[in-house]
């Protein structure tokens, strides 16, 4: 895997968080009623998107929380090179530039989102929250580095992540998964249109 320019990656993932808090701040004036909505019986809802990336963006913005808290110093390299398994599980996870999502991947039972019906718009204030931790994390990781303590992946102990592997992975799964609530909100939309126009 190919080495990157770390301060320019560290910009690139706080532009791509930052668009993220852009379009939660849209969503979360939706109707409850149309976020709880599938846009079929199998897929998600946006609200079960969301509830989803609570649980397992949660996993890694804890972790790295604490590695920032202790304010231990960390290594700064000005260049980052991804880990063998970091860097190969990220481009499985990140969308294309064209908007295509990767293969379908199977959701471990941990992770699904199974008290998003219960949580209503709790579950977008708790996102909210946690992109804003993101980009705070993502300010110290400019400042203080982060080269330094491994991040346990959700599959366990078998597989750590490298921090900068550990932010790059939970923004790609991020940035698949909104693409997938958009996605179900264009087709809620559509629907909504359609009936509409029948009456």
């Amino acid at each position: 895997m190919n080495a990157m320019k770390t301060i320019n990656l560290i910009d690139e993932l706080h532009a791509a968080v930052e668009d993220q808090v852009s379009l939660l701040r849209k969503w979360a004036e939706l109707p409850l009623e149309l976020l709880i909505s599938r846009p079929t019986p199998q897929a998600w809802s946006m609200l079960e998107v969301i509830e989803h990336l609570n649980i397992n963006s949660g996993h890694y913005t804890k972790r790295l929380k604490r590695i920032y808290a202790k304010e231990e110093a960390l290594a700064m390299d000005t260049e980052f090179s991804p880990g063998k398994w970091g860097g190969k599980l990220t481009v499985s996870m990140k969308p294309s530039p064209d908007g295509l999502i990767p293969k379908p991947m199977r959701t471990l039972w941990l992770f699904e989102p199974k008290a998003a019906g219960a949580k209503g718009k709790e579950s977008v204030r708790e996102f909210q929250r946690m992109l804003d931790d993101q980009l705070s994390l993502l300010e110290q990781a400019r400042t203080m580095g982060w080269e330094g303590p491994r991040v346990t992946s959700t599959l366990g102990p078998i597989l750590r992540f490298k921090i900068g592997d550990a932010f790059r992975f939970m923004i790609a799964h991020q940035e698949r998964h909104f693409l997938q609530a958009a996605r179900a909100l264009v087709q809620l939309e559509a629907a909504q249109a359609s009936v509409l126009s029948v009456r």
